[in-house]
């Protein structure tokens, strides 16, 4: 578990598996700089599904701010891979934040994204199997805490 007080995460290879949990008022700059963190780590592969608890997070970035993002992910070639993002969410704000996202995506970005308000969901959209629910579900207990 790598902790940088906005983002807990835990990489698992064997899954080419990131999962990421967030933390706090989110802007721009707080993702952004999480993320440039995470990409460190010696584990981090940009081909790597992830699942994205955010259900601790509070979003407090407009349409503006969601470009940004995109316009980031876009000049960069470290997030240009194809990949899925699952986010567990539990309240509208969360829900809004993934659609600004996926609203403002362009064909550059193959990133695909969903929203789930469960793990079952998540896995199943992933494709990871059924019987690794326990484990992944522990590791976002643990990150949760």
């Amino acid at each position: 578990m790598v902790n940088n007080k906005t983002l807990l995460y835990e990489i698992l290879p064997d899954l080419n598996l990131i999962i990421d949990s967030w933390f706090g008022d989110l802007t721009f700059e707080k993702v952004l700089n999480a993320k440039l963190e995470q990409i460190k780590d010696p584990r981090w592969n940009q081909s790597y599904h992830n699942i994205s608890d955010i259900r601790n997070a509070e979003f407090v970035l407009d349409n503006a701010e969601a470009r940004k993002i995109i316009e980031y992910t876009k000049s960069d070639k470290r997030w240009q891979y194809e990949r899925k993002t699952a986010y567990i969410t539990d309240n509208p704000n969360q829900v809004v934040f993934q659609k600004l996202l996926e609203i403002n995506k362009s064909q550059e970005i193959p990133n695909q994204m969903e929203s789930f308000s469960t793990l079952k969901g998540a896995l199943d959209y992933l494709l990871i199997e059924s019987s690794e629910m326990d484990r992944i579900g522990d590791i976002i207990r643990k990150l949760s805490i």
